[in-house]
């Protein structure tokens, strides 16, 4: 596994600027940085309902230069916006996306988050409406269908958003796959989770045993390879998740983002690796915290 990656030296590493490093509203903003000591780590404060209107328009009128936009389809075939297959986390009612009507489902109030109260599912249509201005758009088909894939396409269009500007970025390998024939143009992005187990050995994205993280890296090239990937989405969380990976994935040539960037932590240990952007959702508070401005109010 040793030849899996080339020697990677410290002086690859650049520093973040705004002109090549992507802020990816996680389902929205709809989290902010409590002001508290800058000596101290400070972790984001869920303050609106995610992936609702208000979460979008803050990426709006906050000028975040990415989104990340988790689609479903319903059971009348409208694309919305939802990262949970099931609205019993978000609303509070146990309301299968795919076997209900949209009327059905944007009948139902998210849960209040903050101040935030009484907001209800949106479309794609609709939350494209509000940030189509955004730099780049990170596409997850979290119950992929080819005939949602078109759909979603044609919506983008109707925008007026070039494919230039989209990533598919899942862990949904069938889309992935499916996207290298019908939109071959579009850059593709997988999201990996690796988790160590008792023994030693460690599971990847749910379904692949590996021996050790070698050969996780073994099996993040094959996929790469297999699904002509431009990159991955790699956890944070993790502790094999490091600078030094990082730098590894990018001498490859891997576009890298990281999920989930939710604190100052997780910034300042990676903002000088060479990651192209931070999934988050408090992209504002956290661009102003890693450019060294004062966070808006």
């Amino acid at each position: 596994m040793k030849n899996f990656f080339v020697a990677v030296f410290l002086s690859m590493a650049t520093t973040l600027s705004a002109a090549d490093f992507y802020y990816i509203a996680h389902r929205g903003e709809y989290m902010t940085l409590p002001d508290e000591p800058a000596s101290e780590v400070r972790k984001g404060r869920v303050d609106a309902p995610e992936g609702t209107r208000p979460a979008f328009e803050r990426v709006r009128d906050n000028r975040v230069n990415a989104v990340k936009l988790d689609i479903q389809y319903t059971l009348d075939k409208v694309v919305i916006i939802s990262h949970d297959t099931n609205l019993k986390r978000t609303t509070g009612h146990d309301l299968p996306i795919a076997t209900t009507r949209f009327e059905d489902l944007k009948n139902v109030p998210f849960l209040k988050k903050g101040t935030v109260e009484g907001e209800r599912i949106i479309t794609l249509d609709d939350a494209l409406g509000i940030v189509k201005d955004c730099q780049l758009f990170y596409v997850d088909f979290k119950a992929y269908t080819p005939a949602m894939m078109e759909d979603a396409f044609k919506i983008f269009e109707k925008h007026g958003i070039p494919t230039e500007r989209i990533v598919i970025a899942t862990f949904t390998k069938g889309a992935l796959r499916a996207a290298q024939t019908s939109h071959p143009e579009v850059r593709r992005v997988l999201h990996i989770s690796y988790t160590e187990q008792p023994d030693g050995t460690f599971q990847v994205n749910g379904s692949v045993s590996c021996a050790d993280f070698e050969e996780v890296k073994t099996q993040m090239q094959a996929w790469k390879e297999e699904m002509d990937l431009y990159g991955f989405n790699i956890p944070v969380a993790s502790p094999y998740t490091t600078p030094t990976l990082v730098r590894e994935l990018k001498a490859e040539g891997c576009w890298v983002t990281l999920w989930y960037g939710h604190s100052t932590e997780v910034a300042d240990r990676f903002r000088d690796s060479g990651v192209d952007g931070f999934v988050t959702g408090m992209p504002s508070s956290l661009s102003a915290y890693v450019e060294g401005k004062s966070r808006k109010p």
